[in-house]
Parts: structure tokens; sequence; C-alpha cells
């Protein structure tokens, strides 16, 4: 329709589809916590993680949000992690493999990103910086981003490993 809403006279216009199938490997991962505002913060803290723990270059992997059910049938937030490379580069695959003691390991390099960092100090505790969380490829949740966020969920998930651990 055009904009007065009446049907268009142009025959010239059809529509297209601008996107395409990317195969590549995947993972997803749940603590089977229901939505919170820091989905997006507790993501990025975990790509980050991933990154600096496995040696992987931060623009080879990405990852995404959905919501779901559980085993028990409750809504749940997955993140999901991809390789970025089509057809897939093995990361995930590699993450997907590891010992039980690499993936806690990963967990606290995730901990360790957003606890180390000084950017949330000037007063209020609220944001992230290029040292943490920020960076270009989520420039556009840079505002919905907090590194004190991600770091109180992952704290329980690091506390109960390192008391097992000492």
């Amino acid at each position: 329709k055009n904009s007065m809403g009446y049907p268009c006279g142009n025959k010239q216009l059809f529509p297209k589809s601008l996107g395409y199938t990317f195969l590549t490997d995947a993972i997803a991962l749940t603590f089977n916590q229901s939505q919170t505002d820091s989905d997006y913060s507790i993501l990025f803290s975990l790509l980050e993680g991933i990154s600096r723990f496995f040696d992987i270059e931060r623009s080879d992997i990405n990852g995404t949000l959905t919501y779901g059910l559980n085993q028990n049938h409750q809504w749940v937030v997955f993140f999901v992690f991809y390789d970025t490379v089509p057809g897939g580069a093995g990361h995930t695959k590699r993450i997907m493999d590891s010992s039980d003691e690499s993936f806690m390991s990963f967990l606290v390099e995730s901990y360790t990103v957003v606890n180390n960092c000084t950017c949330g100090d000037n007063g209020d505790g609220e944001g992230a910086c290029y040292s943490c969380l920020c960076n270009y490829y989520n420039q556009f949740f840079h505002e919905k981003l907090n590194r004190n966020s991600a770091r109180k969920f992952l704290q329980p998930y690091i506390s109960e490993y390192l008391t097992d651990t000492e």
C-alpha cells in the first residue's frame, strides 16, 4: 500500500528475501534461570570468558539469547554460542568436548572478566566498558550491559567451585 493507504500502482516492485542460510556449529547453555534484565550482560561475559579461556579470537565466536522450556517445563534462558566461520571452525565443538574442570575454569574466567574491571566504580556501580563487556560487535547492547549484574549472577557458581578446589 502507498502512504495514503491505497494499493500501490507500481508494478516494478516485488518482494525479495535478504536472508541466507549460514551453516555452522552451535551449542546452547542454560543455567535454568528465567528471563532477567541482565541476560545480555551474562551472555557477553560468557563470550569474553570463552574467548579468553579457550584462546579463541573474539570475532570467531558469537552468541545470542533464546527462551524456551527446560526439561521441567519451566521457561528459561538459553545462551546460544556459535562459530562465526561458515561451516564452523570447531570452537564450539571444542567447548562442548571440554572436561568439567575446563568448563568450570571457563566460568571462573568469565567471572574474572567482570570482577576485575573497575569501569562501574564511578559511584553507581553500573555499566560496562571496552575492557570488560563492550566491543564493536555488541554496540547495540552497550546501554543494557552491566558488569555487576553478570558478576552477581556468576558468583554463586564460582564460589561453589572455588570452595570445592581449596
